[in-house]
């Protein structure tokens, strides 16, 4: 009996092609965005609309209040794996909704938002500038105004 060499050939090439890329490639986070830089970029958003805001220390969180308005918002990692947890502590104080590339959502685009970062890794890993869009919750209670969010995505 024949065995065709062709498979472990290919094997064997895809193996020397992965370890190589893995090897040579770098993993790097944007490494000009500082630890802070959504909490600030959102609460230099919100202060442009009149919004009295400012962040935990931690960067967790960011509360902002323009009159009878109140946000809370917290960063969401893009998979989703935090959103139980949001929900849980953040949904009591009013009505949640997603921001992601400029545009509101009343559920977590996942898929969207998996994708994204995974493309962003995969350009930073080749050592092309990407910049990571960040996914927002965002906690409205009171009576609150739409506000252009396009403006930080």
């Amino acid at each position: 009996m024949r065995y065709s060499l062709a498979p472990k050939v290919f094997l064997a090439l895809v193996i020397a092609l992965t370890v190589s890329l893995k090897v040579i490639v770098r993993d790097a986070e944007d490494p000009q965005k500082p630890p802070l830089a959504v909490q600030d970029s959102v609460i230099g958003f919100l202060t442009r609309h009149q919004f009295q805001s400012h962040g935990t220390p931690d960067g967790s969180r960011i509360y902002a209040a323009s009159g009878d308005c109140r946000l809370t918002i917290r960063e969401v990692i893009p998979q989703g794996w935090n959103l139980d947890s949001i929900k849980r502590t953040d949904t009591e104080e009013g009505r949640l909704s997603f921001v992601f590339k400029g545009m509101v959502y009343t559920d977590l685009p996942t898929g969207s938002t998996t994708l994204s970062h995974y493309w962003t890794r995969l350009q930073q890993k080749l050592g092309m500038t990407a910049g990571s869009k960040p996914v927002l919750a965002v906690i409205a209670s009171g009576s609150c105004a739409p506000l252009p969010w396009n403006e930080i995505a």
